[in-house]
């Protein structure tokens, strides 16, 4: 059965792939879309730490009520599923924009919404030649 859930997933409507995910946090499926959102967003805004930081939790946030502040709650479970904070988020995205890089690597993921945020972020400022994810624990 594993394997044919395994296998189906990627093919099964958002729906049942959300039922399924409820017991197993590790196969929630990140919703994309959202970065229709950072790809449309004005530069001078997205360079702009106070104003970035208003702007990261519309794209999503994963968490649990009681970890995420009570204004950034309706944001939570949804979207990209970023895990960071976004007061800790945004001046570090802004920093990363005056660099030259060209590629990413990130050391473990939870859905992979801190990582899409990150490359399509760059992408905005110069092209981003590879990028990488290392996986550090595969999930039981």
């Amino acid at each position: 059965m594993k394997q044919a859930v395994k296998h189906l997933y990627p093919f099964l409507p958002r729906w049942i792939t959300n039922r399924i995910a409820e017991s197993r946090e590790h196969l929630r499926v990140i919703d994309l879309s959202r970065v229709a959102l950072l790809r449309n967003a004005d530069k001078n805004m997205l360079l702009n730490a106070a104003a970035l930081e208003s702007f990261l939790p519309t794209l999503g946030l994963g968490g649990y009520p009681d970890d995420v502040p009570v204004d950034l709650r309706r944001h939570i479970r949804a979207g990209l599923w970023h895990w960071q904070s976004p007061k800790q988020f945004a001046p570090y995205l802004v920093s990363l924009a005056s660099l030259p890089i060209h590629s990413y690597l990130e050391i473990g993921v939870k859905h992979g919404g801190t990582f899409v945020i990150t490359i399509e972020y760059l992408s905005r400022f110069r092209p981003i030649e590879r990028y990488s994810i290392v996986i550090t624990k595969v999930p039981p």
